[in-house]
C-alpha cells in the first residue's frame, strides 16, 4: 500500500507597503515618490522639457564637483504650441499681468471627503476603474476586515456610501442635480418595457 503524503503549500511572503516619501525637487511640483528609481522616472516623464547641458569650462567625465556657475538649462519649445498665457475663455493675457489672488481653499480641506485617501480611493474606483457596485462592496468588506486589528474602518462602508459621497461633492458653487425622463412618443401596437420605465440623469 502506497501512501501519498500531501504537504501544505507555504504561504507567499507578504509584500511590504511603502509610503511615498521622496519629494520632487522641481519648483511647484508636489509629487511624492516611493524610491529614487520612481523619482528619476517621474523627472524624465513630467519634467523632460528641461535638459541639462555642460558649461564650456566643465570637465568631462563623472566628476562629482560641478561648479554652479558652469551649469545652464535650455528649454525645448513645441514648434506649433507657443504656450501663451490665456484666460479660461481662451483670450490671450499679457505675460506681465499679475496672477489672480489665491483662493481661500486650504490644501488639507477634502470636504466632503474625510482625507486624501478617501478621495483617491473614490477617484480610482469610480472614475478610473468604473467598478461594479457588488465589487465595491466586496473590496470595502475585505478592506474593513484587514483594518479591524487596528480598530480602523475602510474609506466607505459600501457602494451606497461611496455614491452618496459623490452626490454630495460640490463643483465650485454648483451642486449635483438630477432629473427623470421617460418616453413620450407615439405608441403603436405592443409597447416594449423600456417605454414605461423612467430614467434618471445625474449632472
Amino acid at each position: 500500500m502506497v501512501q501519498h503524503w500531501q504537504t501544505r503549500p507555504m504561504p507567499l511572503p507578504c509584500w511590504s507597503f511603502t509610503v511615498s516619501r521622496l519629494p520632487c525637487p522641481y519648483p511647484g511640483c508636489e509629487h511624492l515618490l516611493k524610491n529614487k528609481s520612481a523619482l528619476t522616472q517621474h523627472q524624465r516623464s513630467a519634467h523632460q522639457q528641461l535638459f541639462h547641458i555642460s558649461g564650456p569650462n566643465q570637465p568631462h567625465g563623472n566628476s562629482s564637483r560641478v561648479a554652479s556657475d558652469h551649469q545652464c538649462f535650455i528649454q525645448d519649445y513645441h514648434p506649433l504650441l507657443g504656450g501663451c498665457v490665456c484666460s479660461e475663455a481662451g483670450d490671450f493675457i499679457d505675460p506681465a499681468t499679475p496672477p489672480c489672488p489665491p483662493s481661500e481653499w486650504c490644501k488639507d480641506n477634502w470636504v466632503p471627503y474625510h482625507n486624501w485617501l478617501e478621495f483617491e480611493a473614490l477617484h480610482f474606483l469610480f472614475s478610473q476603474e468604473n467598478m461594479l457596485a457588488k465589487k465595491i462592496d466586496t473590496l470595502m468588506h475585505l478592506w474593513g476586515v484587514s483594518l479591524t486589528i487596528c480598530g480602523d474602518v475602510p474609506p466607505f462602508a459600501d457602494h451606497w456610501d461611496l455614491y452618496n459621497t459623490i452626490n454630495a461633492t460640490p463643483l465650485g458653487d454648483v451642486s449635483w442635480s438630477s432629473h427623470s425622463i421617460s418616453y413620450v412618443g407615439n405608441r403603436t401596437g405592443s409597447t416594449t418595457p423600456w417605454m414605461d420605465v423612467p430614467y434618471g440623469i445625474h449632472f
